[in-house]
């Protein structure tokens, strides 16, 4: 192996140890920052305001820190914000007052959002192409999905045993754990990871190579390269639009199963039980998913995931014990790690094939994540208002994936008339 293979290969693993750690502090955050507000005494409305500041912050961090990133400075960029966001951590504990409170949310979450746009922007610039950039992707949300589980385990069991300034001092430590493992400064194209191979040759998970190889090639000269205007194409916007829908389903259901576990009898301490098999699923069946998601292809993969998750949480109002609940999401956290290997290896094909850099790619995708996740309490609580839990877990489920299928046709009548287009015009079209 080179010195650059093996370089970039160092930073593959790198992104990979951010990635895990600076979900674990999200995670951690996730399980300890409503109950420590409420045992402070602020309101139901005031705790929902203050979680989601952090929310909104880093999704507003996003599309900034890709327009910024450039390979030299990633190293800068992720260790102050990995370091600021561990301070702004510590600070929920000594906050006095409202104002310091704010602050803390303000800084953790544009902190979180800077840091993991950096991080996905390093891992896609020094992936290998074809099957093993699948597979590789597929690590990067293991990652995400193993970080996740992590802090909410560990995060519970210290604050049950040590108390909630352990509990935060934990959560800023998996965020400083990044700063064990910065990219290099320099990075390098992918290409030299991949061994030379025979023009004809495909491996188990590589797509083949599409016989309109050459006017595609033509296309993508004319296409302005490292355009950030390049996102505005409809395929890129049809994997943004997925990530983001797929996030309000999954964060309406994070916010509401527990009122709904205490409705039909269950306990906070089983509904945890469902959430950490749920958890594990995502971590086993993300790697699984990248081995074949190169054969099934990834907007098939999505479609299909998005549609059985949307039956399994309609019918969860069907259930009120622990093994049938617990059955279903099992099922349904499966499902989720295929329909996140898809949105992942699907944002990043259409990206490159579209010319868009890869520090807008990491920001759009992180941007529809955070999105769906600010959407999915609110959208989901204004119908839970209406029509009672229960049926908020029929009615939410089935909103985001009708609203994905409009996507999808908008994009479909798009596309044809793009190719019309460019028959009419006797070769690509102009952009």
């Amino acid at each position: 192996m080179s010195s650059s293979s093996h370089s970039s290969l160092i930073t593959l693993h790198s992104s990979l140890i951010g990635v895990t750690a600076l979900n674990a502090q999200l995670a951690s955050l996730y399980s300890l920052v409503p109950p420590y507000l409420d045992q402070r005494g602020y309101s139901v409305a005031a705790v929902g305001l203050l979680v989601a500041i952090a929310f909104a912050l880093a999704l507003l961090s996003r599309l900034p820190a890709g327009l910024i990133y450039q390979r030299s400075r990633a190293r800068w960029l992720l260790a102050g914000s990995v370091v600021a966001g561990a301070a702004a951590t510590w600070l929920h504990v000594v906050a006095a007052d409202l104002p310091t409170l704010v602050v803390a949310r303000v800084v953790v979450g544009a902190a979180f959002g800077v840091a993991t746009t950096v991080n996905f922007a390093v891992f896609v610039e020094d992936l290998p192409p074809g099957g093993a950039r699948e597979r590789g992707l597929s690590y990067y949300t293991t990652g995400v999905a193993g970080g996740y589980a992590l802090g909410s385990l560990a995060s519970g069991f210290v604050v049950d045993a040590l108390g909630y300034p352990a509990a935060f001092g934990l959560a800023a430590l998996f965020s400083l754990a990044t700063l064990l493992a910065l990219p290099a400064s320099e990075g390098r194209t992918a290409t030299a990871l991949a061994a030379p191979a025979p023009a004809s040759a495909t491996g188990p998970g590589d797509a083949p190579a599409p016989a309109s190889a050459a006017p595609a090639a033509e296309a993508a000269a004319a296409r302005p390269a490292g355009s950030p205007r390049a996102a505005l194409q409809p395929q890129i916007l049809v994997v943004v639009a997925a990530t983001l829908l797929l996030n309000v389903m999954f964060a309406f259901w994070n916010a509401y199963l527990p009122l709904y576990g205490l409705t039909v009898g269950l306990s906070l301490a089983e509904v945890g039980i469902i959430r950490g098999l749920y958890g594990i699923c995502n971590v086993v069946g993300r790697p699984l998913c990248g081995r074949f998601v190169g054969a099934v292809g990834p907007g098939r993969l999505i479609l299909a995931s998005f549609a059985l998750q949307t039956v399994l949480l309609a019918i969860v109002p069907l259930f009120s014990a622990l093994v049938p609940l617990l059955l279903l999401f099992v099922v349904s956290g499966c499902l989720r790690a295929a329909s996140v290997v898809g949105t992942t290896v699907g944002m990043v094909g259409a990206s490159e094939a579209g010319g868009v850099p890869r520090g807008v790619t990491a920001g759009l995708y992180n941007a529809g994540v955070d999105s769906g996740v600010l959407l999915g309490p609110a959208v989901g609580g204004l119908i839970a208002a209406a029509v009672g839990v229960g049926g908020a877990f029929v009615a939410t489920p089935a909103l985001a994936f009708g609203a994905y299928l409009l996507a999808l046709a908008v994009t479909s009548h798009q596309l044809s008339a793009i190719s019309h287009q460019g028959g009419a015009g006797g070769g690509a079209p102009r952009q």
